[in-house]
């Protein structure tokens, strides 16, 4: 630009730097200081191409002028100046300390690029909602600047429609470029959604990071933007569909206007966040016994590829639940937080804090990186009543009367030859039988063939020697093979019951032991040392254990009442 083809009036500003340009020259964006004030601007130098001369337009500068300083808005620099030059026309706006040009920055992140696109949009908002619209028309990179905020500052309206008025570089606008949106290079009426769909070109640009005189590179041969494979897979879909919905080509199937664009974009996100799925997802529990500890494994996982689950267990709050150390009172989780996409969490309930028979409800919370930063987890949890781990007595019975019988039938037996010989051979069948019961009751096979097997040498071997104690020992297996049968009947049903299993077989060991020398005694009127000796054994230890649950009962009673006013009340 030599100084002999500048006029007077753009004589009055040095350059100082160039912002930006339009990529064929249409106009240049310079920083500039006026030499009258030292004022500095921002200088917008609008250029004619040859074929046209300065006569060819008729523009009345001083109302387009008065229109433009009439705009009052933080993204709108205000307007100083609008005059002719000699190959066109200069507008000069106020210069916003810290400003930079939109492609200053090499990479945006996508939270910035919202930034930019929300307070573009508030910009778009205030033109649209004047009492007459304002179209920009040039809404692309090189026109927007920016500040260390990201607040976005418009400049450039000389291509703007100023409700009846069109500013001078209107008419000559280069309708082919990608900026500009379907129906005006149809020559069809504008409107709202115009201007928000030249925006949507200029965010494409940000987030494929691709220069403004390369973006008919992201235009297909139908007209619609190909932007499948270009968007960065961290950025979220309903996002991408925002986008998608203001670059479409029929104006009908965008946002009627910026209102509308900025609501919906006010409230998604534009990363790709993670998505939280519960397995189960809801907690119905209850416990069997007062006092239990209760473990239920959550299962959570990450429904969206290419994303990072983060997230940290939480309770909602409670007026009842009064935490220590940050620490929830009666509910923990292992592990409390996690970076995992898929991940078991168990969840613990101490129902020792709680009060019997009561039903608890909490909301369970997960706070994470996702969509929806609080996903709530309902938990429901019944306690139980404190009561008596009652025996189940009528097993116990039947294997009693059992044993008792076959003792007194074995006391019949051994009162008529009451020897040594007869009652070590009695005692010998009992062994032997008892294996063949425990056997048989518990499905093994080679037990009961071994004891069948010698049992029946034995009664052989016992006949041959012609002692007479060979129906002793017949009577001793059957008995013994009886009452362990039924023995291991009980245990097996016991520990259906989950009780402990050295406690069933000690009970069964027990009542088996006191059945049997009961009954023999019985044949014994003047009784015998040994068997009451037997008896007395078996039958205070059995005794003791069928009435400890009730002394357990009772010990927990009072530590409950005891305790029950630290308790949590609901």
């Amino acid at each position: 630009m030599n100084n002999t083809q500048k006029l007077k009036s753009l004589e009055n500003y040095k350059i100082i730097n160039e912002i930006s340009r339009h990529d064929e020259g249409i106009y240049i964006n310079y920083l500039a200081e006026n030499n009258l004030n030292s004022q500095t601007v921002i200088l917008t130098n609008l250029i004619f191409p040859s074929s046209l001369t300065i006569g060819d337009i008729n523009t009345d500068y001083q109302t387009i002028l008065e229109l433009l300083q009439s705009l009052n808005h933080q993204g709108i620099p205000h307007h100083l100046d609008y005059f002719k030059t000699e190959k066109g026309f200069c507008l000069i706006q106020e210069y916003p300390t810290a400003i930079k040009s939109l492609f200053s920055i090499n990479q945006y992140t996508l939270e910035e690029i919202k930034k930019i696109a929300i307070s573009t949009l508030n910009i778009l908002v205030y033109l649209q909602t004047q009492s007459f619209p304002i179209f920009h028309h040039q809404i692309r990179p090189e026109n927007l600047l920016i500040d260390s905020d990201f607040q976005v500052y418009l400049i450039n309206f000389g291509f703007a429609q100023l409700g009846m008025i069109n500013c001078p570089f209107y008419s000559i606008m280069n309708k082919s470029k990608g900026f500009i949106p379907p129906e005006e290079k149809r020559g069809r009426k504008l409107t709202k959604n115009s201007d928000v769909y030249s925006l949507g070109v200029t965010l494409s640009c940000l987030v494929t990071n691709t220069p403004s005189d390369k973006i008919n590179s992201l235009i297909g041969q139908d007209g619609a933007f190909n932007l499948l494979g270009l968007i960065s897979n961290q950025m979220s879909l309903t996002w991408i569909e925002w986008l998608e919905n203001i670059v479409a080509i029929n104006p009908q199937h965008r946002y009627p206007d910026a209102t509308s664009a900025l609501t919906i974009i006010d409230n998604i996100d534009i990363n790709r966040l993670p998505d939280i799925k519960f397995t189960p997802n809801s907690l119905d529990l209850k416990s069997n016994d007062y006092g239990e500890i209760i473990t239920q494994t959550i299962m959570i996982s990450n429904l969206i590829t290419d994303t990072n689950l983060e997230g940290k267990w939480e309770v909602a709050p409670s007026k009842y639940d009064v935490s220590v150390d940050n620490l929830h009172p009666w509910i923990t989780f292992k592990p409390s937080q996690f970076k995992e996409n898929k991940i078991n969490c168990q969840i613990t309930i101490d129902t020792n804090k709680l009060k019997a028979g009561k039903i608890y409800k909490r909301k369970l919370i997960i706070k994470a990186n996702s969509s929806a930063q609080n996903h709530v987890l309902p938990l429901r949890i019944k306690t139980a009543t404190i009561k008596s781990k009652n025996l189940i007595y009528s097993s116990l019975i039947v294997l009693f009367v059992i044993a008792l019988i076959g003792g007194w039938l074995s006391g019949v037996m051994i009162s008529f030859t009451p020897y040594l010989i007869n009652w070590l051979t009695l005692i010998f069948g009992f062994l032997i039988g008892s294996i063949g019961g425990y056997g048989a009751s518990f499905s093994k096979i080679d037990w009961f063939v071994k004891a069948v097997g010698s049992i029946t040498s034995l009664i052989i071997i016992v006949g041959l020697m012609g002692l007479g104690t060979d129906v002793d020992l017949i009577m001793g297996f059957i008995v013994g093979f009886i009452v362990s049968c039924f023995a291991g009947m009980m245990i097996k049903f016991y520990r259906e019951k989950n009780c402990p299993q050295i406690t069933t077989i000690i009970l069964a060991l027990l009542t088996a032991i006191l059945g049997i020398t009961l009954g023999i005694n019985f044949n014994f009127p003047n009784g015998n040392s040994l068997l009451l000796f037997l008896i007395s054994t078996a039958g205070l230890p059995l005794l003791l254990i069928l009435l400890n649950p009730y002394w357990q009962y009772q010990k927990r009673l009072n530590h409950y009442h005891q305790q029950q006013k630290y308790l949590i009340q609901s």
